[in-house]
């Protein structure tokens, strides 16, 4: 119920989604943006010359399978990269 992203009230059929979900079954990540121009959609700064952390950390509880991607990058809506779930990276030209 609610998608396993939010608790149901079942005499009323509402769902109380968990931080990070919206949407009538709690089924919409909360966390999206848009961006419109030369704006960049995300922007990440890790500064200092001496920073050696990981500026991007993606993580799924899921573990890793053909069956999702972790990254799906599009230019124009047609597919530039995609990174599988199972670490598969491929390109396309």
């Amino acid at each position: 119920f609610c998608s396993g992203r939010g608790t149901c009230d079942f005499s009323s059929g509402t769902c109380y989604c968990f931080d990070g979900y919206t949407g009538i079954a709690c089924s919409e990540s909360s966390y999206y943006t848009s961006a419109a121009n030369s704006l960049p959609g995300a922007y990440f700064e890790m500064d200092g010359g001496d920073y050696t952390g990981t500026a991007v950390d993606i993580r799924t509880s899921k573990a890793g399978a053909t069956d999702f991607n972790m990254i799906n990058a599009k230019a124009d809506d047609v597919e530039v990269f995609t990174v599988r779930g199972d670490g598969r990276m491929s390109s396309y030209s």
